[in-house]
């Protein structure tokens, strides 16, 4: 017959093991909540970071279209083509303005196109003039001016601007088209 100390040893030695494995399915359980968290998490940042895209580059587009609604017919006549416009580029001798009208420096804008989401300031990305990395729209920017007879009406000048930029392998667009008379509101 057994002594009460062996029952009360074979019955601690039978709860270890069940201690055992329910410490086992709780690591389990708590590894695969972890892992789908992570999942998440890794899904937030690229949805955040893909709405951030999408407000970066209608900001930019918005404000050249609201430049060129304010700039007078004859000087956007002057400025007829396509031109690459400067975004986060703090080099003042930017040359990637492939318009003949700007001879390299883009005339139609010159300042880099870049919004600081905090100060909502204009300002070049260079940290050594105090600018940030923070916000970057990383993306290309182009201003098309058709002057007439192109521009579908006459004595208009139809201005597009879009911006580009990639998102993981797709690349997504965002566009916006302005019509400025030679009679319109800024130019009668």
């Amino acid at each position: 017959m057994r002594t009460r100390r062996q029952i009360r040893r074979a019955r601690r030695f039978s709860e270890g093991g069940y201690y055992m494995i329910e410490l086992i399915l709780a690591l389990a359980t708590s590894g695969m909540l972890a892992a789908a968290l992570a999942l998440n998490i890794a899904e937030t940042e690229r949805f955040s970071s893909s709405g951030q895209n999408q407000i970066l580059a209608m900001s930019i587009v918005q404000e050249q279209i609201d430049n060129a609604r304010n700039t007078s017919y004859d000087d956007l006549a002057s400025w007829a083509g396509t031109h690459v416009l400067k975004v986060n580029n703090p080099d003042p001798n930017y040359a990637g303005c492939p318009a003949p009208s700007c001879g390299g420096v883009c005339r139609l804008n010159s300042r880099p196109l870049q919004v600081d989401m905090v100060t909502l300031d204009w300002l070049e990305m260079d940290p050594s003039a105090g600018g940030s990395k923070q916000n970057v729209f990383r993306g290309t920017v182009t201003e098309k001016v058709i002057p007439p007879p192109a521009s579908p009406f006459p004595k208009t000048i139809q201005v597009v601007v879009e911006a580009v930029w990639q998102e993981g392998s797709s690349t997504r667009r965002y566009r916006l088209e302005t019509l400025v008379s030679k009679n319109g509101i800024n130019n009668g």
